[in-house]
Order: structure tokens, then sequence, then C-alpha cells
């Protein structure tokens, strides 16, 4: 059975809303400082959610695209930022977007389908310039342990090197 995101968020769901989220999202906006550069990047945000993640963080809202399966709540976005860009689709399904840094925080762990989850990190590697941050498991307990080897291969991929605190 697939979780209804629509049906979330129309009865008042939202991603998330707990304390513990909430110091996570300040060690997330820490880490993106490291990458982004406002006023200048474009950044892709896979699996938008509500936006909670960017309450009082992101000022740069016209150089943002975010994209998420729920139809609900990027017409909500659409709506409420309207200088902003919002894409309903399905992370596996690739679309014609790129940005210099591409986050995918949070999302990942909801796919348990390996070939939905390796087609989203291949889009999400298609779609980066430059920076890719991505805030999830990186060895699936669900799932085939080789998905984790294929986000450590992206991150090389694109960087040259793996990230020092990522083991094997």
């Amino acid at each position: 059975m697939v979780f209804d995101w629509d049906k979330h968020y129309q009865n008042g769901g939202g991603s998330t809303d707990s304390k513990h989220d909430q110091e996570a999202y300040r060690w997330k906006h820490d880490i993106l400082n490291r990458f982004y550069t406002p006023g200048k990047d474009i950044i892709l945000d896979i699996g938008c959610g509500d936006l909670q993640f960017w309450n009082g963080y992101f000022q740069d809202r016209d150089r943002y695209i975010g994209v998420d399966i729920s139809k609900e709540i990027t017409d909500r976005h659409r709506i409420n930022y309207p200088n902003q860009r919002f894409y309903t689709s399905s992370s596996d399904q690739i679309l014609n977007l790129s940005a210099d840094v591409v986050i995918c925080f949070d999302m990942l762990w909801h796919i348990i389908d390996d070939e939905i989850y390796t087609k989203t990190l291949k889009n999400i590697k298609q779609y980066a310039k430059r920076n890719i941050l991505i805030f999830t498991w990186h060895k699936n307990p669900l799932a085939n342990p080789l998905i984790g080897l294929l986000a450590l291969t992206i991150a090389f991929k694109k960087t040259g090197k793996f990230p020092r605190d990522w083991s094997f």
C-alpha cells in the first residue's frame, strides 16, 4: 500500500513538527550554508513537502525549485509562493530541471522499492550542476544493501572523493 500524501496534507498533516526535527533542521541549515550561496545558486529541493524546513531560513525564494509527489502541497505552494517554481512528480520520474545545489532531505527513507530508489538517486545526480546534499540512511534496512553503495558512488562521481564520514 502506498501512502497517500495528498490525503495527508488535505487532513492537516505536515512533513514534521517535532522538537527533534527542528534541531535537525538547524544542523542541515549549517551544512547547506557550506555548499549554497544565496543570491547566486539555484537550489532544487526533491521531496519539498510542506516547506517547514525552510521556515525562517530561506530568503532567496526566486532561485528555489521544489518537487513533491503531492499535488495538494505543490498547488498550495504555487499560490503561497508565486515567485518560486513547484513541480508535482514522483522522484523516479526525470524532469527537465537542473540546479547548482540539489537537496533531498528526509524523503528517501519513504521509498521502499529498490527500482524507484535507484531511479531517484540517478535523477538527483542528473539534476545537479555542482552539489548534492542528501539526508537519509545510506543503507536501506528494508531493501537491497547495494543501494547505499549506489549513493556513495553518486557522491564519488560528483566530487571525485567519498565523504570522509561515510564508512563501508
